[in-house]
């Protein structure tokens, strides 16, 4: 391929812009060949093709698939000496893979700190500055190293205003003004954050059941479940009855929002908060929609046992212990 490349003056880049349009046509019989194309012009050292064929890789989990080897080594050497931020990623992706997170960490740091100018431009690979900023906070975060992870996230959040840095911030025990707090999760959530949703409903949520303020520290936890104490009673007796009925609703809004995208534990609380509103039997087609994963399937079923018994409050179950619930 080498020697055809040059007889015929055919650049590696030809061949890569090739098997692009060969995948992009969608023709079956033309795959193959399209793969094929990518593959040599790697081989040729094309940047855009060794992107392409370890991004593809990594999200195929095909990484020792003999055909990597050649991309795999090419990919090493844009990092090494064209330090490119996009080969950088890649790379980073594969160290943690490997359990190597201190080559991965230094990676991502790297093509933080990046001159953009060195990047390939191959739009496969998002060079996202904000994104490497957010992956080097959570690593750093996973070393125990609490103010480096806060710095890092505070820059993807106020600097390139990446949601899910907004929404790291907002779980962060650092953030202890309420104001910020929903701020954040806001930002989050209206970016497609889907844990954010889930923490707004379970704020709102909390705010109609008991009238309670959010004490300063008190948030939801990563994994979006209420940390023991996060929230305090604070009562607001001026509250009236529309403002609780607009905290009803806003649950109602963020739980759709997150059920809607798979979330199985706002499924079930938005199921509950309906019954609450006595929307009963819209509460029961949400659990019916389709079906739970194994381990929430016994405490889902203990749930509609009791769905129709209306002497039975249901607003303050802990969806939690619905979880792994056994009989």
């Amino acid at each position: 391929m080498k020697r055809l490349c040059l007889e015929y003056e055919i650049e590696p880049l030809t061949l890569t812009l090739l098997a692009k349009i060969l995948k992009r046509s969608g023709l079956k019989d033309c795959q193959p060949t399209a793969g094929r194309l990518m593959i040599a012009a790697s081989r040729l050292h094309d940047p855009g093709a060794t992107l392409s064929l370890v991004h593809e890789a990594i999200r195929t989990s095909k990484l020792s698939h003999p055909d990597m080897i050649g991309p795999r080594t090419h990919l090493e050497i844009l990092v090494k000496n064209d330090k490119d931020p996009a080969a950088m990623i890649l790379l980073a992706q594969i160290r943690e893979v490997q359990g190597r997170t201190d080559e991965a960490l230094r990676l991502y740091e790297g093509a933080a700190n990046a001159n953009s100018d060195t990047y390939t431009g191959f739009e496969a690979v998002e060079y996202d500055i904000g994104e490497s900023w957010a992956k080097v906070s959570r690593l750093r975060l996973g070393k125990g190293d609490l103010e480096g992870a806060r710095a890092a996230i505070e820059k993807a959040a106020f600097e390139y205003d990446k949601p899910i840095a907004y929404y790291y911030l907002a779980t962060d025990h650092q953030t202890q003004d309420p104001a910020d707090y929903l701020r954040y999760l806001l930002k989050a959530a209206a970016s497609g954050v889907i844990p954010a949703a889930q923490c707004l409903g379970m704020y709102y949520d909390m705010q109609w059941k008991q009238n309670v303020g959010i004490s300063p520290g008190g948030k939801a936890s990563i994994e979006g479940k209420v940390e023991v104490g996060s929230l305090s009673p604070k009562k607001h007796s001026s509250m009236s009855k529309e403002e609780s009925e607009m905290n009803w609703l806003l649950a109602t809004e963020w739980f759709t929002v997150a059920a809607e995208a798979g979330h199985h534990r706002s499924r079930i609380s938005l199921a509950i908060i309906l019954r609450s509103g006595e929307s009963v039997q819209e509460g029961m087609d949400w659990l019916n929609r389709e079906a739970f994963p194994a381990n929430w399937t016994n405490g889902v079923a203990a749930l509609k046992d009791n769905w129709w018994d209306h002497e039975i409050d249901m607003k303050w179950v802990d969806v939690d212990e619905l979880q792994n619930w056994k009989p």
